[in-house]
């Protein structure tokens, strides 16, 4: 049996989408399963998302989040004003891992949130996501009308819950547990141990 890498992430969280190409390296060098799991950093938020804070703001101007994504060979485009609900994404991440497209939905969605500052919770913008990876039989309403996925969701977060994880990114490997963004060569050495 395979050992499984489970990545507990938001698409909200910069430090989640910026680990995204070492997922991708460790996937292609290691037979190992890789599981994405959600956690939620605002779970409360409604559609229209909510402006965030001077803190947050300034935040956004340290030179590190642009140099980090600069180095994973990823788009960023600026500051975000806002931040918006998740759910509704993860939700279809759920059927696009069931049916082997989670990888390039996870990708698209990253890009709207980060490159393009769209409001992922909205069903127009995630219809766009959706058209946009090629995975046009499937309708946003169908995936939310379906109990299925908003309970793997829910089993997510009770997972992160007993694991004591409070953030993401987060990794689980072999029992043991990861907060923060970890390089590519931390998670061989994680994996390799």
């Amino acid at each position: 049996m395979k050992n499984t890498l489970e990545i507990f992430a938001d698409f909200s969280c910069p430090w989640s989408y910026f680990m995204t190409p070492n997922i991708e390296k460790v996937k292609a060098k290691y037979d190992i399963e890789i599981k994405w799991r959600v956690y939620l950093l605002r779970p409360d938020l409604n559609e229209e998302g909510e402006e965030l804070n001077d803190a947050e703001l300034i935040a956004q101007d340290n030179e590190v989040f642009a140099l980090t994504a600069k180095l994973q060979n990823l788009p960023l485009s600026g500051k975000r004003a806002q931040r918006f609900n998740t759910q509704p994404s993860h939700l279809i991440s759920k059927w696009a891992d069931e049916n082997n497209v989670g990888d390039i939905f996870r990708k698209t969605v990253y890009y709207y949130y980060f490159v393009l500052k769209k409001n992922i919770a909205l069903s127009d913008v995630l219809k766009e996501i959706i058209y946009t990876t090629g995975l046009y039989e499937i309708k946003p309403a169908h995936i939310f009308e379906n109990k299925k996925y908003a309970k793997l969701v829910k089993e997510d977060l009770v997972i992160a819950k007993k694991l004591k994880i409070s953030s993401t990114p987060a990794v689980k490997f072999k029992g043991k547990v990861f907060s923060g963004f970890l390089k590519y060569a931390e998670l061989e050495k994680i994996i390799d141990d």
